[in-house]
This record gives structure tokens, sequence and C-alpha cells, in this order.
């Protein structure tokens, strides 16, 4: 008996690890829901939510059926959120005579309960909340709530542990960096790549300034850019007078890498870390900026954190 106990768990093991592939580190697998699941406990609007989970390669979780139903209120429960409801991703934000979940299933195809009778109106536009209970209600989508993003199973990762195929693994420094070609002020670069579940990149090395000088190059010569053209990375400038750190709180002889342009840093306004990356006098060194002017920048991911996990 102890013989066939011991290896139906084994095979329930085995089924397990075959079932829950390799995804993303901040997320779990869960078989009631069919996929993998993240907890955002920090409230959000609907679509900054519905934003946030697309960008990790997932969508807003809804409650597709009673089980799904179930994992989400034991998520609740299991968070503390006994009277907060979480958003999920049922709304009316594209068309307002029609509600439906991320997925495209039509409110009328779902098993909710309605917490109170709904006063939707047609010219609103609603998303509707999760109680701990299991009932949903309709609230502004404009309202904060936090949420739980879902990806289902199957999902296909890359050399880097990634979704996105963007980021390419370099074996120079074992590091994989995607060069974005959009605009972003250094706040939002850094919360750009925090959602990719990368950072903004750090130099840890002249190797690595040369890595990000020459994803810098090619990014910037995508679209016409001034001669004098920098890139958002991973350091800034703290207290007074200025300290410049890593975004992982080295400085920046200690992380590796502190060549700045000659006379940088130059302004007490200043505060955030680029590369300069367009004149060959400057490229490849350290350059101060404002933090507000949106650049393009870089992103950095570790293939070793996914594949440290699960």
């Amino acid at each position: 008996m102890e013989g066939y106990l011991l290896t139906i768990g084994i095979l329930f093991m085995l089924y397990e690890g075959s079932y829950c592939e390799l995804y993303r580190h901040d997320y779990y697998c869960d078989q009631a829901p069919g996929g993998w699941l993240k907890f955002n406990p920090i409230p959000h609007t609907w679509e900054e939510a519905a934003l946030r989970c697309y960008n990790e390669g997932a969508i807003l979780a809804s409650p597709l059926d009673e089980e799904f139903s179930k994992t989400l209120s034991n998520i609740m429960i299991d968070h503390g959120l006994l009277t907060t409801p979480i958003f999920t991703g049922i709304s009316n934000v594209y068309a307002r005579s029609e509600y439906q979940t991320m997925e495209g299933v039509p409110i009328s195809n779902l098993c909710i309960s309605w917490s109170a009778e709904p006063n939707i109106k047609p010219s609103d536009q609603n998303c509707i909340a999760m109680n701990t209970n299991g009932t949903v209600t309709a609230l502004s989508c404009l309202d904060r709530h936090p949420f739980v993003c879902y990806r289902k199973s199957g999902v296909q990762l890359n050399e880097c542990g990634a979704v996105d195929n963007g980021f390419v693994l370099d074996n120079r420094t074992g590091s994989c960096y995607k060069a974005f070609n959009m605009l972003s002020s250094w706040p939002e670069s850094f919360a750009i790549c925090a959602r990719e579940g990368a950072h903004l990149a750090v130099i840890n090395s002249d190797t690595e300034a040369e890595v990000i000088w020459d994803l810098a190059k090619k990014v910037l010569a995508q679209t016409p850019v001034p001669s004098w053209s920098y890139v958002n990375i991973g350091f800034r400038s703290w207290s007074e007078p200025r300290t410049w750190m890593t975004i992982h709180g080295q400085s920046l002889k200690d992380a590796g890498y502190d060549k700045w342009s000659p006379n940088e840093p130059n302004h007490e306004h200043e505060r955030c870390g680029t590369l300069f990356a367009g004149s060959s006098v400057k490229d490849g060194v350290l350059n101060d900026g404002e933090c507000h002017v949106t650049r393009k920048f870089i992103c950095e991911l570790d293939p070793k954190i996914n594949a440290a996990v699960h």
C-alpha cells in the first residue's frame, strides 16, 4: 500500500510539474482557472489595471465559471480583502451597450450574482468588480481597486524567460535587453520596465556600457532625433548634495561603471540618469537629465529570475 501511495504521489507531482509550465516568477499556477495568476494589491483604475496585465503578458481576470470565482474569492480572503472589491476584466469600455470579459465572453453567459440590483445606464462607462463573497457590482472605471492578472496555460517563454520576444539575450553580459522606440519620462520608463518584469538597464561594466550603447544607437536611428541624444537608464540622484545611485541602491562606482561625460553631472535640477548615444564626442558615457523630459529607454531582464523558480 505504501508503495502504491508513493507511486500515486510521484505521478501527481509529475502532472503538476507538466501542467505548471514555466512563466514569470511573480505569478503562480492554479489548475482551477487553467493558468497563471498574480494578485496586485495596489489600487489601479480599470484601464491602468488592464494595461498592467497586458504588459505582463496577461489579462484582467474574470469569474468565468464557479471554480474560477472561488479561486478569486480565495485570493481576496488570503490577502485580507474582506470588504474591498477587486476589478474584473468585465466592462463596457469598448461599446457602452456590450458588457464582456477580456476574453470576449458576454456577461449574459456568466453565472454571476449581483450584490444589489445593478443601476446601469447605457450611456455610462462601467467596469465590474467582484466582492469576496463572489457577488459582483458595477463601478466607475475611474475608481481604484486591487485586481488579479491571469495568463492562460500554454505560454511559451523565450531564452530570456519572457513572453515578449523584444527581449534579446546578450552573451557578453548574460542579461537580456529591450530598447523601446517610444518616448517616456524617466519615471514612466521605470514603470514600463517594471511591468515587463524587468528594470531600467543598469551598467555594471565597460562591456555592458558598450552593449547598451549599441542598443541605444540602433533605437535612436529608427526615428529622427537631435544630434545630442540620450536614453534613460537605471540610475538617479537623491538628497543634497546629489548622491548618484543605481536603482538597485549601489553607487555608480560599486555597480561597476561611473564614466561621466566631461563636465557632467552639471545641473542641480537634473536628477535622472541617461546615457549619451548620438554624438561621436560623448557616446557611451553618463549624463544627468531632467526626470520629466521624454526619451527612449532600455530595459534589462535577468534570464535567471524566471528559471530559478517553479
